[in-house]
């Protein structure tokens, strides 16, 4: 495989957003057609180009336009090429140090499954960057590191990252793996309803079975996961730090119960769960929830921010026509719905969940 898929692909879209083509961005930056061609094919992998001429790219390309999100992608995109590079040949390592994030984990959804990020996605086609072998080498890879990883604390991490990545295999191998691991790995955890390690390990895999189509795992972890205050909060934590509104770097899960939001992350946190509200979202029911526990904790966000509380209340108006959800989130939807189209003051309090 080219070592620099992703990072080229990146440069592409970048590069079609600012409405150029590979002779002009290469005028521009003074190089030769052959290689941004190299760049954008991963057959020159932009992890070999020095980190001041890659940030004079970014420069130059911003300066003709190019889709900021897109150029923000370019560093964590060479991050994921050596991720799913050392992947493919079975080290899923990197899954063990750190707590991965939205951009990153979106962008190895690119390469394996053709996920293409919103940023790129009027500009890049709907395609898998790696190829067919590579992709399914890369999540067996991903399926082996998380049955390897020891059952204590010590591998808890990597085999929640392996878990929520191997969500976007959709081969049915991969489909019943994944519902495998979630009837093995709940009997293995014996959540009580409060904090533990295996908490996170359980959060994720329900997100992963819902992406899959199985909703109920999920269903079940909010109601019986997130009824505790400390877990609530907890899984708000989290979210925030997936979306990038906690910017500092997490190497475990242990993070999730020991920080606090602060307003203005609830702030960024709610804009993002509203924007992206609605039916077709696998894990619609966990956006409800916490929307909701945003606004009972902050209860002045939404007067605050009115095109934060216009956008929630059309779509909350429009999930609820729409969207077959069970009672507890309909309820909270309701709620949800009340809270942004009138005053706060209306909103039920957390008795009446």
């Amino acid at each position: 495989m080219a070592n620099g898929v992703i990072s080229g692909a990146v440069l592409r879209a970048a590069r079609k957003t600012a409405g150029l083509t590979q002779e002009q961005l290469a005028g521009a930056l003074g190089t030769d057609p052959d290689t941004v061609k190299g760049w954008e094919s991963g057959r020159r992998a932009l992890a070999r180009v020095k980190a001041g001429r890659l940030a004079q790219v970014r420069r130059r390309l911003r300066s003709l336009g190019a889709r900021a999100h897109l150029l923000a992608l370019l560093e964590p995109a060479v991050d994921a090429d050596d991720f799913t590079a050392r992947a493919i040949e079975g080290d899923c390592g990197p899954l063990a140090n750190d707590v991965i994030t939205r951009p990153w984990t979106g962008l190895v959804a690119w390469a394996a499954a053709g996920d293409v990020p919103s940023a790129a996605a009027d500009v890049a086609a709907k395609r898998a960057l790696l190829s067919r072998a590579d992709a399914a080498a890369f999540f067996a890879s991903v399926r082996q590191a998380a049955d390897r990883a020891p059952a204590a604390e010590s591998g808890m991490l990597l085999r929640r990252q392996a878990y929520y990545l191997a969500a976007w295999d959709a081969s049915p191998n991969g489909i019943a793996w994944l519902g495998d691991a979630g009837r093995a790995v709940n009997k293995q955890l014996r959540l009580t309803g409060k904090w533990s390690p295996g908490w996170p390990v359980a959060r994720s895999l329900a997100v992963a079975q819902s992406h899959r189509g199985d909703r109920e795992p999920l269903r079940a972890f909010i109601r019986r996961e997130l009824a505790d205050d400390a877990c609530d909060l907890a899984n708000l934590t989290y979210w925030a730090y997936w979306i990038g509104a906690d910017a500092e770097p997490a190497s475990d899960d242990g993070f999730m119960a020991e920080r606090s939001l602060d307003t203005q992350q609830a702030a960024a946190l709610l804009r993002h769960l509203a924007r992206g509200l609605c039916a077709e979202q696998p894990y619609v029911e966990l956006s409800v929830h916490a929307i909701l526990s945003i606004v009972r904790r902050w209860p002045g966000l939404l007067g605050y921010d009115q095109r934060t509380a216009a956008v929630l209340c059309e779509n909350s108006a429009l999930l609820l026509d729409e969207a077959p959800l069970p009672a507890f989130s309909r309820k909270e939807l309701s709620h949800v719905h009340l809270a942004a189209s009138g005053p706060c003051g209306l909103l039920p309090g957390k008795g009446s969940r």
